[in-house]
């Protein structure tokens, strides 16, 4: 019998193939089960889970100092900040959206390093004064821009880079949807009550909706920044730069037509707030309910839908309800909140869990109103997770430092 090569055993197995096997391997549990092999595998497994974590934890802004709240090991760690930043989105690698000074100072942030990338911060006249906010805005300039959510193409890839990406976000007051190319000097406004294309039918149309979420989707010939409205339609923005610095593109409206927004799942409830999440490839859209009656508007249940298209070149889509039992929900926890959603897999067939921020009842009035008020103080007592098949509701998480520069958000390592 042969010798074996002592770098062809399992605790000495060539380079890359660790690197190679853990990369299939997404869920704890999974990476746990492997750290037993032998020494090599655990401190590989101890060294991949300390670089990426698998489950985000919940960040807590507050002017006295930030906190992160880890929601599995229910622990609290002191987190760096930017005082009295908005955080507006977020992204893997600690990176976010943020408004330094509440509507203005816009910049992609690493929370880690501190290191900001900067976003332009106004709008783009082309004709004049054209954009007038109400006179009761003390402060604020025609061309400001109020961000009440944003996301990015994807997240920078090195802290200290220097290049450029695309900005999408729902905007707040006279507008409601814009864009922009980091390192541009003015945003582009997407103007969806101007007309825009539908490839349905082929023809310029109009939408008065407001937007509810916005993610950065790819299928098959669309690659761009989906937008949901109250009327559960998509506006999608296919980003494109000229080669000079600046953002140009399409915008495609997406009518689901013959779609009748599913009823509440009791009577008396209402829809809150809607999210866009991919999931196993799937683009989904969570709904999710208020009950008024229990006091301050409590979360009472969820339902989840999935994006489908009824032809193959991808111009009749329609929402189909997704069963607990579903691929893109079997074993997923959704972590859901506007511009910050994201589904992680556990491996396993388990059900799946929804966990959510206190961002559903405020209306684009209230919260603008709340951005600009020199004291403020956003909800955070509406937050917590559902069981999917169950419906059953959970709210035990501590209380935190008072939400009084921004709302909640998940951080996501």
């Amino acid at each position: 019998m042969g010798v074996i090569e002592l770098a062809n055993t399992w605790g000495h197995p060539p380079e890359g193939v660790l690197e190679h096997i853990f990369s299939y391997l997404p869920s704890y549990a999974d990476r746990a089960s492997c750290a037993c092999v032998c020494r090599q595998w655990y401190f590989y497994a101890r060294e991949k889970e300390s670089t990426t974590p698998l489950f985000p934890c919940l960040l807590r802004p507050s002017i006295s100092g930030a906190s992160c709240f880890h929601l599995f090991s229910r622990t609290c760690t002191s987190m760096p900040t930017v005082p009295a930043a908005r955080f507006c989105g977020s992204m893997e690698g600690q990176w976010f959206v943020v408004a330094r000074d509440q509507w203005r100072g816009y910049a992609l942030l690493h929370l880690a390093s501190g290191t900001q990338i900067l976003l332009p911060q106004g709008l783009l006249q082309e004709d004049g004064d054209r954009f007038n906010f109400n006179d009761l805005w003390v402060g604020l300039e025609s061309t400001d821009l109020i961000i009440r959510a944003a996301t990015a193409f994807r997240a920078p890839r090195y802290p200290d880079g220097d290049e450029h990406y695309f900005v999408a976000a729902i905007t707040l007051g006279e507008h409601r949807a814009a864009a922009c190319l980091s390192g541009n000097g003015r945003w582009a406004l997407l103007e969806p009550d101007q007309g825009i294309i539908c490839p349905d039918l082929d023809k310029m149309l109009v939408m008065y909706e407001e937007m509810e979420d916005v993610i950065y989707y790819s299928c098959s010939g669309l690659d761009g920044f989906f937008f949901l409205t109250t009327e559960e339609h998509l506006m999608v923005f296919l980003p494109d730069d000229d080669g000079e610095g600046h953002i140009t593109g399409e915008v495609l409206a997406y009518l689901f037509r013959g779609h009748t927004m599913a009823s509440p799942p009791e009577a008396g409830h209402v829809v809150a707030a809607r999210y866009l999440v991919e999931s196993e490839g799937r683009l989904l859209m969570v709904k999710r309910f208020v009950s008024p009656c229990q006091g301050q508007q409590s979360t009472v249940s969820f339902q989840v839908f999935t994006l489908m298209w009824d032809n193959w070149n991808r111009k009749v889509p329609r929402w189909e309800k997704s069963s607990p039992t579903s691929a893109p929900l079997l074993g997923k926890m959704l972590f859901v909140g506007r511009g910050c959603s994201r589904a992680i897999g556990t491996g396993r067939t388990g059900p799946a869990f929804i966990y959510f921020l206190d961002d559903a009842v405020a209306s684009p009035y209230e919260l603008l109103t709340t951005i600009i008020r020199t004291e403020k103080e956003y909800r955070c007592s509406d937050m917590g997770w559902c069981r999917y098949d169950q419906q059953y509701i959970g709210k035990d998480w501590p209380q935190g430092p008072p939400a009084d520069c921004s709302p909640w958000i998940w951080l996501y390592r």
